[in-house]
């Protein structure tokens, strides 16, 4: 056609194909266009939008350049810019393009959003919470800027700020699937699980083939209790988000919870240690109808050698043994049809090494009264981390309590990056030689009581069936459940919780209160009292 058709036509026929979608020959045209008009400002920003929404931004930086050269007060050349620029993760230079377009006319409620999402992307939310809200004042019907305004102060913790602006968002555009499902997350941060899932349903409605939906779904219900519903929606976890980067793809089938008497079932961990720690109890289900092989992360190898029903653990990353079938860990549940009565593995699952233990004990032989192990704090990768970690200085009504030694079983990668609790809780700290997570289970089990966040230890110290009492956020993790100062998971875990979002003050003097009048005699032990009935020493 380029033979025939005018200037005009070329490009109306170029941009045409990019509204239908159809790239390849969107691009081919603008070429085509700009071999002829190489001095045409909006035919270069057309190519560079071309290749942008093809997932070339390198490419489509150098025709938005190219357009600034040519015509270089036109303010969406240099926000199109910074948006390419910010894809490519070049913060900077992203940040000077969109000045100089806020420079150009500072009326652009488009441009203040895209310095809303740079100042986000770099950290600054304060910064991208101004932007925003200069964008909704000068836009104040556009829905996006409403959403990124939630969405902001929703990471900041004002969540009943960012549930209005989400029904404000809502009242714009009613079948918006994101607005409804990021309501639905700020309604169960206040603790409004009724709406909460009413929300999350409306988004599933309008976008049924949306993972992220379907997998916040599940985990409402989990959090509620209703199980048998709720594993189904969790399931699609691994068509959500970065989940779907880390789906294995085994050649073999997946488990069913068909027999497979003489073949091998391989079990692989997801998540983090805390999960495997959890979800390694239905090996031995698994182990009553296959050989089990159980892949876990490489700190846990040692631990889970002795796992009842497993014939041989691999350290991820190491190469696998033949196998028939396979499963991820927290697929179980749902092929095992776990209700919250039918719960595997009631008792101690998980053991210590028996001279380890020995040598722990000598370690704290001279220690007299209760010997308490304490973590504080989670894991940084985990982007719900500042919620369920506790400040170390709030720490400090637990010092001096009469009769109570406390030993930290917290490990950080570097510990010296980390602040530590007030040198008046007197915290005795081996951590450096707990190289395992059979070393730490050989150093809880000389302990009489752990008390932790919502980490992996807690899981660890409950598999143990040790005494454990855990430190739990408001808008707690979905397994342990929404309400209630026990566990169906655990039956020696206790939960202190927050009743109000980040209350850790009165959490702390509620365990300091109950710590002040307890001592070896009523800590919840097993059975008769003695913890070595399930774990001999000799």
């Amino acid at each position: 056609m380029s033979g025939t058709a005018s200037p005009a036509q070329m490009l109306e026929l170029a941009a045409s194909h990019r509204r239908g979608g159809r790239l390849g020959p969107a691009e081919a045209v603008a070429k085509d266009y700009l071999r002829q008009n190489p001095c045409d400002a909006d035919a270069h920003h057309l190519l560079g939008t071309i290749l942008f929404e093809g997932s070339r931004a390198g490419q489509a930086v150098a025709q938005f350049r190219a357009a600034i050269v040519l015509s270089p007060a036109q303010t969406f050349l240099y926000r199109d810019l910074a948006v390419a620029l910010r894809s490519l993760q070049n913060l900077d230079r992203a940040l000077d393009a969109c000045r100089r377009a806020l420079s150009l006319d500072p009326q652009a409620a488009a441009s203040f959003l895209v310095l809303g999402h740079l100042a986000a992307q770099r950290g600054a939310r304060l910064e991208a919470m101004n932007a925003f809200r200069k964008g909704m004042i000068l836009n104040p019907g556009d829905a996006s800027t409403l959403m990124d305004l939630a969405n902001t102060l929703q990471l900041q913790g004002a969540f009943e700020q960012a549930e209005r602006l989400y029904r404000a968002t809502i009242h714009i555009n009613p079948r918006s699937a994101e607005a409804h499902k990021n309501m639905a997350v700020a309604l169960c941060e206040r603790g409004s699980l009724d709406e909460a899932e009413a929300a999350i349903r409306r988004a599933v409605r309008f976008q049924p083939d949306e993972a992220g939906w379907r997998m916040a779904l599940g985990q409402i219900l989990l959090l509620r209790g209703r199980y048998e519903e709720g594993w189904k929606h969790y399931e699609w976890r691994w068509r959500a988000g970065t989940m779907r980067q880390q789906a294995r793809s085994f050649s073999q089938p997946e488990w069913a919870g068909e027999d497979l008497q003489g073949k091998v079932l391989l079990l692989h961990a997801e998540q983090g240690l805390g999960d495997t720690v959890q979800f390694c109890r239905y090996a031995s289900l698994a182990a009553q109808k296959a050989t089990v092989v159980l892949e876990v992360q490489r700190p846990l190898v040692g631990l889970l050698t002795c796992l009842p029903g497993v014939s041989q653990v691999v350290a991820a990353g190491d190469p696998l043994p033949p196998f028939n079938r396979h499963s991820p860990l927290l697929s179980l549940p749902r092929i095992c049809r776990t209700t919250l009565e039918t719960i595997p593995d009631s008792r101690p699952y998980l053991r210590a090494y028996p001279a380890r233990i020995i040598y722990w004990r000598q370690r704290l032989a001279t220690v007299v009264g209760l010997k308490v192990g304490l973590v504080w704090a989670g894991g940084t990768v985990t982007p719900r981390n500042p919620q369920r970690s506790i400040a170390p200085e709030k720490l400090a009504p637990l010092a001096g309590l009469p009769g109570i030694t406390f030993v930290s079983l917290q490990k950080y990668q570097q510990k010296g990056d980390h602040p530590q609790p007030p040198d008046a809780l007197n915290l005795l700290d081996w951590t450096d030689e707990l190289t395992d997570f059979s070393d730490t289970a050989a150093l809880i089990m000389a302990l009489d009581l752990v008390i932790a966040v919502d980490t992996a230890v807690a899981h660890l110290a409950a598999a143990l069936g040790k005494p454990t009492w855990l430190l739990n956020r408001f808008f707690p993790c979905w397994r342990w459940l929404s309400s209630g100062a026990g566990s169906a998971w655990y039956p020696t875990l206790r939960q202190f919780r927050q009743t109000r979002l980040d209350d850790w003050e009165t959490v702390i003097a509620t365990v300091r209160n109950r710590l002040a009048t307890s001592d070896r005699s009523v800590l919840p032990h097993l059975d008769d009292g003695n913890p070595d009935r399930f774990f001999p020493t000799h």
